[in-house]
């Protein structure tokens, strides 16, 4: 596994999609001793944050520290689940295999290699699902307080993890039913309230001490919005559960396929045959709705056919979706739903099982089941987001299977596909990423100021979001950010192909293993001079206003001020921004309208203006 990080080089100092909104967390928490999360962020992971800390404050602020960080956290992770597979019983082969699988999993693999949240949470899962299944094995307290602490730990990464906690109250709750157990130690209850506790003083810091973040205000919102009645009524909100439903089936089965397949021969046929058919009328149920099949490894998601990581169409809005044969999209369906009708009738066949909801692999279930619960309530829908559901899966797939030779021959050669894939398209990942930096970089020692760049989501992000110093005078983050929040086209521009209005000024390229591109293109706007326009909207009737629309830009990417006077009156601000657009509803026929655009750092220079006068029809 360390060659492999070895192989990848990620000792770049650059951000990776998201992982700059966190990153700035950790810098900012290094430099003040406040724990702060930027407004951009959906999550609070104050645990990760923390922890991240802690390496950044030995070995100094970057990138690479915080990757490391990552991955020391992937290998913990990794480690705890393969003792977790040893407790439910499977043998120390298959459970070193079966991590090697997890480990090489294309998604988890380049996200362990950035700062993003996603693989730190499965790892926190993972260590807390351990303690939870030897809680259950051995029945001793000290491994309940473990696994509360960690699914604490898992919660202070992502707020999703605050479902861990049910997991043991679920437990005994089947101990219950199946077994007619007795009432849980008072020890226990009070080990079982702590991650609630935790989850109480969690909202209570996030409401009147942090505040609450835009993105998690929003996605507190579905959340609310979903467990309302005219939610589960609306026949469109059950096809939204539906088509994530056969997204998250086809793509189980991709990315679970190196362990699915060789596993098939283990199966009851009749089960089997029963899952298949199940498989394929969900498939064509969602073609007959949405006009298409579940699509599978299309462009954009962490893992597609273009690219290993997403970082393509982060940088300029091209598609590059790579054509490819059609019957090739018919023989990648049929892996996925093969491998998917494999986890269906193993779950199927553990479900049968009353033995299956008592046992202490209940507990590793359960967890499966909550996350999934999740992804559908929540309308998760890219593929990154199945992460947590490939340890339980994974675990599924390998308790209580009767493995042959042939069989783990075909696992092994799965593995090393997966793994020569992850590794090669990893490399790729970072090399693209390299050069946009590189790009930008080349740009700035040129003279060119860095808020007249757009280098994309992820440097856009962290040199213009996070750190606002270095944007124009009068802009704000929350709306002044290309590519991040807002589309304003800039002079200069790093994008994966050469752009209309644009001239290349220089080409960035490197060897591509297998991703759909080579080479970046640094563009220059070809008629960067401010404008400003009036478009008659609506004309006006007697004495009712028209309506006209006024779009200006200041060319550049600086920040101007659109000043409006009527009938050589005191001017008012209208609007501000480097471009933009704004419909007035209120322009009296046979009045004189004077809009100016002037720079925000200067009232005395005007940069365009336009006059409007409107006739009564």
């Amino acid at each position: 596994m360390i060659a492999a990080t070895v192989a990848v080089q990620p000792t770049d100092d650059l951000p990776l999609i998201d992982d700059w909104v966190y990153a700035w967390s950790v810098d900012h928490f290094l430099k003040t001793r406040r724990l702060r999360v930027l407004d951009w962020s959906a999550h609070y992971p104050l645990a990760q944050i923390v922890w991240s800390a802690l390496f950044a404050r030995v070995f100094g602020f970057s990138f690479f520290v915080l990757r490391v960080s990552t991955l020391v956290l992937e290998w913990i992770g990794l480690l705890a689940f393969f003792c977790t597979l040893r407790a439910v019983g499977v043998g120390p082969s298959w459970s070193a295999l079966g991590t090697l699988g997890l480990f090489f999993n294309p998604v988890m693999f380049v996200l362990a290699h950035s700062y993003m949240t996603d693989v730190p949470f499965v790892s926190a899962v993972n260590v807390a699902t351990l303690w939870y299944v030897l809680w259950a094995t051995r029945r001793r307290s000290a491994y309940l307080g473990l696994g509360s602490v960690f699914a604490i730990g898992a919660f202070l990464i992502r707020q999703i993890g605050a479902l861990l906690g049910l997991v043991p109250v679920a437990y005994l709750v089947l101990l219950r039913i199946f077994r007619g157990r007795q009432r849980a130690r008072w020890r226990d209850v009070l080990l079982l309230s702590l991650p609630f506790v935790a989850i109480a003083l969690m909202q209570w810091w996030i409401r009147d001490i942090h505040g609450m973040t835009d993105a998690y205000r929003w996605k507190a919102e579905a959340l609310y919005q979903s467990f309302l009645p005219a939610a589960w009524l609306s026949s469109r909100s059950w096809w939204i559960y539906f088509r994530i439903f056969a997204r998250t089936l086809v793509y189980l089965g991709i990315l679970l396929w190196p362990l699915a397949l060789p596993s098939t021969g283990a199966r009851s046929r009749p089960v089997l045959l029963w899952s298949a058919v199940f498989a394929v009328m969900v498939t064509v149920a969602h073609g007959w709705h949405s006009g298409r099949m579940p699509p599978l490894l299309q462009y954009g998601e962490t893992l597609s056919l273009e690219e290993l990581g997403a970082s393509r169409p982060l940088i300029s809005r091209e598609d590059l979706s790579r054509a490819i044969p059609g019957w090739s999209v018919w023989v990648l369906l049929a892996l996925a739903l093969t491998s998917a009708a494999t986890i269906l009738g193993v779950l199927w066949e553990r479900a049968r099982k009353a033995s299956c909801w008592s046992s202490p692999a209940a507990v590793v279930w359960m967890n499966g089941l909550l996350q999934f619960i999740a992804i559908e309530v929540l309308w998760f829908d890219s593929d990154r987001y199945y992460l947590p559901l490939l340890p339980v899966l994974t675990a599924l797939l390998v308790v209580g299977t009767k493995w042959t030779r042939v069989m783990r021959d075909l696992v092994v050669a799965g593995v090393v596909i997966f793994g020569a894939v992850s590794v090669s398209g990893t490399i790729d990942a970072f090399r693209f990423n390299r050069a946009v930096a590189e790009a930008r970089e080349w740009l700035v020692n040129r003279g060119v100021p860095p808020w007249q760049v757009d280098a994309g989501y992820a440097l856009n992000g962290w040199w213009l979001y996070a750190h606002p110093e270095n944007l124009p005078p009068g802009a704000h983050p929350e709306w002044d950010v290309p590519f991040v929040t807002t589309n304003t086209e800039l002079p200069y521009k790093i994008a994966n192909s050469p752009l209309p209005a644009y001239s290349v000024m220089k080409t960035f390229a490197w060897r591509s293993l297998w991703a759909v591109s080579d080479r970046v293109y640094v563009l220059q706007r070809v008629n960067v001079a401010p404008g400003l326009t009036a478009t008659l909207r609506s004309a006006p009737a007697g004495a009712e206003p028209g309506v006209v629309e006024i779009r200006w830009s200041t060319g550049d990417g600086s920040i101007g001020q659109v000043y409006v006077s009527e009938d050589g009156g005191e001017e008012r601000l209208l609007a501000q921004g480097a471009e933009g657009g704004r419909e007035l509803r209120w322009i009296r026929p046979g009045a004189v309208y004077e809009f100016q655009l002037y720079p925000v750092t200067d009232r005395n220079r005007v940069l365009a203006r336009v006059t409007v006068t409107l006739r009564s029809e």
